[in-house]
């Protein structure tokens, strides 16, 4: 998700709706409705089935990831779509270029890419938003690989996140992994995670289980949605070592509230910070936020 100071966006089946945060019961839909696929214009006549992921930029203009496609709502609230619109594999321009069930996308520090976790396609591409010409940037086929980027294979990549150095972390869903691309995008790596399971400690050797969204706080902490342990990871520094911890969850599904130790979830999805590094989770199998 996206880091929002003053407003909140919910990405929900089929519409994004706006939260007002003075008066937390009011709900209005901001975009979207069941029309026809690639309906662009009026905000709300929009075909929004599936939204997965908001970005907002600088400007306020809200960029939505459909699945298939990556749309922007503008200030004046005309929706265009950006790329995509059938399901594929293609790099190109425009409504010319191809995505598969992406999962997650990440805005690089000077607003001038997008990054793209194309889950379904095992890659990581990059839309200029300028020329709206989409790149593969890492990534060959489902698998599990390092080495130089093109030739890197991941599973199901499902998170992205953009460091202020240039460094993209990509959550490895199925590789149990947490990946990095390096600034010049010459190299992938791994960063975090060796196996399925559900372990703390160094993050060499750490283990997560489905990672997916994932997002730095102000700190520079990244913060890991793992999925199947129903649980929040952090990933940080500590003493010179970089070590995995657990936030919130213990490998165990649940519904509960409470002190963090007490706390459970059930198959998460999202999370995002707000300006006061306060955590926000979408809790996906109990309905809840």
């Amino acid at each position: 998700m996206f880091h929002q100071k003053n407003l909140s966006y919910l990405a929900l089946i089929c519409c994004i709706f706006f939260i007002n945060p003075v008066i937390a019961s009011s709900i209005t839909t901001y975009l979207g409705s069941t029309n026809a696929l690639n309906v662009e214009g009026n905000h709300l006549l929009a075909e929004m089935t599936g939204p997965r992921d908001l970005l907002e930029d600088s400007s306020g203009n809200l960029y939505i990831l459909v699945r298939n496609r990556v749309g922007k709502l503008d200030t004046n609230l005309n929706y265009t779509i950006l790329v995509g619109g059938a399901t594929g594999d293609q790099d190109g321009i425009g409504r010319n270029a191809l995505i598969n069930n992406a999962q997650g996308f990440a805005m690089g520090p000077n607003e001038e890419y997008i990054y793209i976790a194309d889950t379904k396609n095992h890659k990581i591409k990059r839309l200029n938003l300028s020329s709206l010409e989409l790149t593969t940037i890492a990534g060959s086929s489902s698998g599990n690989s390092t080495g130089p980027a093109l030739s890197a294979r991941f599973n199901n990549p499902e998170g992205i996140a953009v460091g202020s150095d240039g460094t993209i972390y990509v959550s490895d869903g199925k590789n149990h992994e947490i990946k990095t691309i390096s600034p010049e995008l010459s190299t992938v790596s791994n960063y975090a995670g060796s196996s399925k399971g559900f372990s703390d400690g160094a993050a060499a050797s750490a283990q997560f289980n489905r990672p997916s969204r994932i997002a730095f706080n102000s700190q520079g902490e990244l913060h890991v949605v793992d999925r199947k342990n129903h649980a929040i990871r952090k990933i940080a520094n500590v003493a010179g070592s970089l070590m995995v911890s657990t936030v919130v969850g213990d490998g165990s599904e649940g519904d509960a509230n409470g002190s963090i130790s007490d706390t459970r979830l059930n198959d998460p999805r999202h999370i995002f910070f707000d300006a006061n590094d306060q955590i926000y989770i979408s809790d996906t199998d109990n309905n809840k936020l």
